[in-house]
Order: structure tokens, then sequence, then C-alpha cells
């Protein structure tokens, strides 16, 4: 009896545009939100929406890192035991993106403490924090996009194997040399933890403008 392939049941994993629709869909939300709250804001209520923003935003992009990480390292020792190939290789994209969760974790509460500072005591000012955490959060998850690439060819790859074709040896160890090497050059490597107010040229310009006219377009 053929075991089962654990692989055929995972999902497509996360792009770019899964992180961009996780941005837009919460500034609708708290732009929804602010059209029934008096007009009269207090600081503390401005503090409580956008940390909240800010907090709901990295919580889903570290959900999708997490969880991609996580199912494939549940995975792993199936892959060694089962197809008896070398793709334990792959535990470096996995860790990618453990690494890109925690810094994404670390730039949120880095700008959610620069937000209950003192001198952080205008709408404007809130404005320009939530803008520069998602543009940096953004930038994050772009540079985590070739080890999620990476780990969606090795499931496509995995997924297609079978009992019969797993003992491929020369099939599946250029397979995991190629992919690891157009890791190894896309340089996918990220801090464990990040001291927002040094971080240089943290996001692309293209993303800093879209989210700039998106912040136009609703009013943030």
């Amino acid at each position: 009896m053929e075991m089962e392939n654990p692989f055929k049941k995972m999902s497509v994993l996360p792009n770019v545009n899964d992180f961009a629709d996780a941005i837009v869909s919460r500034i609708q939300h708290e732009a929804l939100i602010e059209t029934v709250l008096p007009k009269s804001y207090t600081i503390n209520d401005l503090r409580r929406i956008y940390k909240r923003t800010v907090l709901s935003v990295a919580c889903s992009f570290s959900d999708k890192l997490n969880g991609v990480a996580r199912e494939f390292k549940q995975n792993h020792p199936s892959i060694e035991r089962r197809f008896e190939m070398p793709y334990g290789s792959y535990m470096v994209a996995v860790f990618q993106l453990m690494y890109a969760a925690r810094a994404v974790t670390s730039t949120a509460n880095g700008f959610m403490r620069q937000m209950i500072n003192e001198d952080c005591d205008s709408l404007c000012k809130f404005k320009c924090l939530l803008l520069s955490s998602l543009g940096r959060m953004f930038a994050l998850a772009e540079k985590a996009m070739p080890s999620l690439a990476f780990l969606d060819c090795v499931r496509q790859y995995m997924a297609s194997r079978t009992e019969s074709n797993s003992q491929d040896y020369d099939d599946s160890d250029a397979a995991a040399k190629k992919y690891m090497l157009y890791l190894l050059q896309e340089g996918c490597k990220f801090p464990l933890t990040v001291d927002v107010p040094n971080v240089a040229n943290p996001a692309d310009p293209n993303v800093m403008s879209w989210l700039e006219d998106f912040k136009r377009q609703h009013g943030l």
C-alpha cells in the first residue's frame, strides 16, 4: 500500500499579492471604523486605532510566514523517511521565513513603541508612523519571496512524487541544488531583531509610492 504524500494536501504558498491584500483590507477596515467615530479624536483614540492597525498587519504577515514554516517543518521527517533524498537543505528556506516573521514582529513593536511616546501627539505623526511601518513590514515580506518561491517549488515537486519514482536520486538532487543555488544568490537573510530608527532604505520606493497613493485615496 502506497504511503500518503503529505505535500499533496498543502495549499499554494502566499505570494507578494497576498501580503499587499492584507495591508489593503486592514486599512479599509480602519477607514470604515473612523467614519463612525466622533470627529474629535483624543490622542488615546488615535493611539489605539493606529497601534491596532500596525499590530493586525504584523500578525497577518507573521501568521502567513510562520504557517508555511510550521507546515514544512512537520513534513520534513516524512521527506527523509519516505523519499530518501537530500531535501534537508530546504530547512534553510524554512528558517528564513521564521526569521522574517520575527523581524516583522520586531518592526511592528518598534513602531508601536514610537506611537506611545509623548512626542507622537498629532494625527499627522500617527499617519506617518503607520505608513513607514507598513512599508518596512512589506519590505520584509518581499525579502521572503525567494524563500517562499523555493518552498513552493519543493511543494510542487514533492507532490508529484510517488513510491515508484521517489528513487530518482539524480532528478531530486539536481532540483535541490538548483533551488538552493537560487536561494543563495538572492541572499535571503534576516536579522533576528530590527532597530526601527536605524533601518536604512527599508522599502522599495515603488512600495512607498503605492502606499502613499492608497493613503490619499482613502483619506488616511
